[in-house]
């Protein structure tokens, strides 16, 4: 049985511990909180950007099949 003041020393040791568990846990669930908002704003800019892409894509290749079209007649 541990004497009155190791007792003492342990429970302080483990408020300690507690705290800082929490303290951490808050910033970690922060943190992750604005890398998901980041990555909810940029997965948008990305469909966005593809789908752009892809459109001027085919807009593209049914001009040069038209002007192709136009050489080879």
């Amino acid at each position: 049985m541990p004497s009155k003041a190791e007792t003492k020393s342990i429970k302080g040791e483990i408020r300690a511990l507690k705290a800082a568990l929490r303290a951490n846990q808050k910033t970690t669930q922060r943190d992750l909180s604005a890398a998901r908002k980041i990555v909810r704003i940029y997965t948008g800019t990305i469909t966005t950007l593809e789908a752009g892409l892809s459109a001027f894509e085919k807009a593209t290749a049914s001009r040069i099949a038209i002007l192709e079209g136009r050489i080879h007649s």
